[in-house]
């Protein structure tokens, strides 16, 4: 547990990132424009970022939710509920007068941001006539188009993901990667759904998603789990698909959202933990957690851009030795440590979950004092920002890590059934 001088910090960092939020909300949150026929948040002030961002908006307007105002997300969700096909297909980000990145479907937290949303103004009425239709055809497009093997579903592209092309999941093809975090965020947003149809008395969808839910529960237990490495690990397909589907060996922190789920069974759980979370070689850095393992081959703390896999004709199978250019190759990121210090509280490492809260506040409050912004990534290395300075998505919900460790919680999944860890093996 933090001493008192240690909570006074705390305390003072959550204090100056609450109170930045609503400092740049005016410019986050831009009026109805083509169309997006409805108020919206970017992901960041200025002209910069001028969309509608699938995931940057949830986590925003969380954030404000938290602050007594529902509408910034509310209006939001309604743009990107609006803008998905009669198909399922919806938009990762939606610009004035274009999709930004149309072959992308939008990414599986809509139901999630749903949820939060009814559940804090207690109502559903918000979603309309048809918006409980519209979130579960999104959800059943993934089974239809994106279904790899074992029940497990696939990323269309690397970059769908929130990750962008992280090791993780890195191919060169399309829809080759069963990807552990897309698989356990769709846990999530099934889940999510069950919530919502609940509500809306309709018990038939509330089997149907909750049942989704544990299926891919156990695929991911008995299917991604490795128990040499002790690691969740994406599977590639190859293009022959009579060819066995093998790991893509990357300690990367996304591979941990069934951690954060309670997903994992608590053996399995510790050995991820103690094995590479606390591991300085690995994960455990003295700004957050680390992206990427340190005794990877491809770890690196450079601002990279963000090349793209697919058109790179005779190359297939996993990047391997020819992934250098991502985000996600080290730095610290918000959205890892966040789910890091929940996790860590799950399993029972209570000190160490507030030891990442306290440094993940502190290189974002530093930020602050140094630069009156926040940056996307951190140096795992320095606590240096790195990337996309302005940026006004996920580090908005950091102050509330500090009060779910305080009252052994997390708002985020409050009131939610998951599944029971699945321990199958492979």
């Amino acid at each position: 547990m933090p001493t008192p001088d240690e909570r006074t910090k705390l305390a003072r960092d959550a204090d100056l990132i609450g109170a930045h939020r609503m400092q740049v909300k005016p410019d986050l949150l831009r009026p109805a424009d083509g169309l997006l026929t409805r108020p919206y948040l970017s992901a960041g002030a200025g002209t910069t970022y001028p969309d509608l961002t699938d995931w940057d908006a949830v986590w925003a307007g969380a954030a404000y939710l938290i602050d007594g105002d529902p509408e910034p997300l509310r209006d939001s969700l309604l743009n990107l509920i609006e803008h998905i096909s009669p198909d399922g297909k919806g938009q990762r980000r939606i610009g004035r007068d274009r999709y930004s990145a149309p072959p992308y479907q939008v990414r599986p937290f809509l139901a999630t941001g749903a949820f939060v949303l009814s559940r804090e103004t207690n109502s559903i009425d918000w979603l309309g006539s048809d918006g409980l239709e519209r979130i579960e055809s999104y959800l059943d497009y993934r089974h239809i188009h994106q279904l790899g093997r074992d029940g497990l579903l696939t990323w269309t592209h690397v970059d769908e993901g929130f990750a962008d092309n992280a090791t993780a999941n890195w191919a060169w093809e399309p829809n080759a990667v069963q990807a552990v975090d897309l698989n356990a965020q769709m846990v999530l947003e099934h889940t999510a759904f069950a919530w919502l149809a609940e509500r809306a008395g309709d018990h038939g969808r509330v089997r149907r998603h909750r049942a989704l839910a544990q299926r891919l529960t156990a695929s991911i237990g008995r299917v991604l789990w490795d128990g040499e490495d002790d690691y969740y690990y994406s599977l590639y397909i190859p293009p022959l698909r009579r060819d066995e589907s093998h790991p893509i060996r990357s300690v990367h922190a996304s591979n941990l959202w069934p951690l954060w789920l309670g997903l994992v069974p608590e053996d399995r759980a510790q050995r991820v933990i103690e094995r590479y979370v606390l591991a300085p070689e690995h994960l455990w850095s003295d700004y957050g957690i680390r992206s990427l393992s340190r005794s990877d081959v491809h770890y690196s703390n450079a601002v990279n851009g963000l090349a793209m896999p697919m058109g790179h004709g005779p190359w297939q199978g996993p990047a391997g030795e020819t992934a250098t250019c991502s985000n996600w190759q080290g730095p610290i990121w918000a959205l890892h440590s966040y789910f890091a210090a929940h996790y860590l509280s799950r399993y029972g490492y209570r000190d160490h979950a507030w030891t990442v809260a306290e440094r993940i506040l502190a290189v974002h409050a530093n930020a602050l004092d140094e630069h009156g912004a926040l940056f996307e990534n951190f140096s795992a290395e320095s606590g240096e920002g790195l990337a996309a300075r302005g940026i006004g998505s996920w580090g908005l919900m950091l102050p509330q890590l500090v009060t779910d460790l305080e009252h052994g919680a997390d708002w985020w999944l409050r009131d939610l059934d998951l599944p029971t860890p699945s321990g199958d093996l492979r």
